[in-house]
């Protein structure tokens, strides 16, 4: 679609689309082997995404030419699509997984109705995501953690830690549920002002030079976590857990939690955790 296009297209929409209120999330429970159909309706102007148990093993449109969708990195387990007209229209999007086949029937409808926006497909005989858990309904997300407390959780405790002048990680301990990995840990403002914890990060570290230990490519996750308070006094903490990426740490490599703070590199640290 070229800029002459585009620009037509954003107008149509502008002047016929229909005032509209979308739902949220639309959670749909599947079991493993089942060849999963959905049907759902999109709005031209507005995109929507799919959500699946494991990562995408493959995916097909029939139509490229009135819908386009693309995966979502970094798990894979996500498509979106977006509609490239604003006429009725309607085709099928084919979704593979290593345990499931998903026919999406795709609608481009101008009906003016409440479409969600998302929805997630979980399975809860798996191991959800913290994503894919927070987007079930309560009832089944309590069931799915009680179930995961009980059968596959396993902790340690750790006492990895390290510090520079302004702030001081601390791991507490490493969980396990299921075949995903969590880390637990601290941050300590060390310095003589305040501070803002900017980012958090698993970060892939791959090591070489003459000592062995020069960084000579990093490659972050951005993974999943969750952290109580940004902002801190001077020696004020906080606590945190972050996921801890399925990867193959080679002889070379390292995996660290990266801190990110708004003093800048100086004020920035890391930790290994694999």
């Amino acid at each position: 679609m070229n800029k002459r296009s585009m620009l037509i297209y954003i107008v149509l929409v502008l002047v016929y689309l229909p005032k509209i209120s979308l739902a949220s999330v639309e959670n749909v429970k599947v079991s493993k082997g089942q060849v999963v159909t959905q049907q759902v309706t999109v709005t031209p102007g507005f995109a929507v995404m799919f959500e699946v148990p494991v990562e995408v093993v493959s995916f097909s449109i029939a139509d490229q030419t009135s819908i386009t969708c693309d995966k979502i990195p970094p798990d894979n387990n996500k498509i979106l699509c977006k509609p490239l007209t604003i006429n009725d229209f309607a085709t099928n999007l084919i979704i593979t997984t290593e345990h499931n086949e998903f026919n999406i029937i795709l609608k481009i409808s101008r009906d003016g109705k409440e479409h969600p926006f998302k929805y997630v497909f979980y399975d809860s005989a798996q191991k959800a995501s913290l994503a894919q858990v927070n987007n079930m309904p309560l009832e089944t997300r309590q069931s799915n953690i009680l179930d995961q407390l009980l059968n596959d959780y396993t902790h340690e405790k750790c006492k990895d830690r390290n510090a520079n002048a302004y702030v001081e990680i601390r791991c507490l301990e490493k969980i396990r549920l299921g075949t995903d990995s969590y880390l637990k840990f601290k941050i300590i403002s060390r310095g003589k002002s305040a501070l803002k914890i900017v980012k958090c990060d698993v970060v892939l570290q791959t090591l070489g030079g003459f000592t062995g230990l020069t960084i000579k490519s990093e490659t972050p996750y951005g993974t999943e976590q969750a952290l109580k308070k940004k902002t801190l006094s001077p020696n004020e903490e906080t606590f945190g857990i972050i996921k801890i990426p399925n990867v193959t740490v080679k002889e070379e490599q390292q995996l660290v939690l990266s801190v990110y703070t708004d003093i800048g590199k100086e004020g920035d640290l890391m930790m290994r955790v694999k």
